[in-house]
């Protein structure tokens, strides 16, 4: 997260220079901030681990940007949803959600034996190995993983391997 936040900030440097100059409206100016920060700034936010924190420090670049981009500086007091309603903006965790959203929706709509639809379902800890205990978890791990391999038409690592007449090994 620190490493996003940081090319964030090295790609709103060059913009310091549009910030300052009088040539641009704000309008403009926000425009520019919110396709080349926000885009570097929230790349593969689709797969993030969202905490509080991490919203934190993401809503305090884009409120400290958005400030220099309109020259609100220190004497001058305005609340975060005052910059908001002025620049037409939204809180940073709207953005990442709905962008999560518009990722699961793709996952989706992907064809049935995608890798990534098969992601969506698995679950690390709440299937142990079958192969690690064969008494423990008997046939019914054996059910589940034949019924995952039938849906996805894909191999898992636990499939038993086969030899070209038929046996398996």
């Amino acid at each position: 997260m620190a490493e996003r936040i940081k090319k964030a900030r090295g790609a709103f440097g060059p913009l310091n220079t549009v910030c300052r100059s009088t040539a641009y409206s704000n309008n403009n100016k926000i425009r520019i901030f919110n396709i080349k920060l926000k885009f570097v700034l929230l790349y593969g936010c689709e797969t993030w681990k969202l905490t509080k924190t991490i919203i934190q420090q993401l809503q305090v670049l884009v409120n400290r940007c958005i400030r220099r981009i309109l020259k609100i500086f220190r004497p001058v007091q305005i609340s975060n949803q005052e910059l908001w309603t002025r620049t037409k903006q939204r809180p940073i965790e709207l953005k990442i959600r709905q962008r999560k959203w518009g990722w699961l929706d793709h996952t989706l709509h992907r064809p049935p034996g995608d890798i990534a639809k098969a992601a969506l379902e698995w679950n690390p800890h709440g299937e142990p190995d079958p192969e690690a205990d064969p008494e423990q978890h008997g046939a019914e791990q054996s059910s589940k993983r034949l019924d995952i391999k039938e849906k996805y038409g894909k191999k898992s690592k636990y499939s038993p391997k086969t030899v070209s007449d038929g046996e398996t090994l």
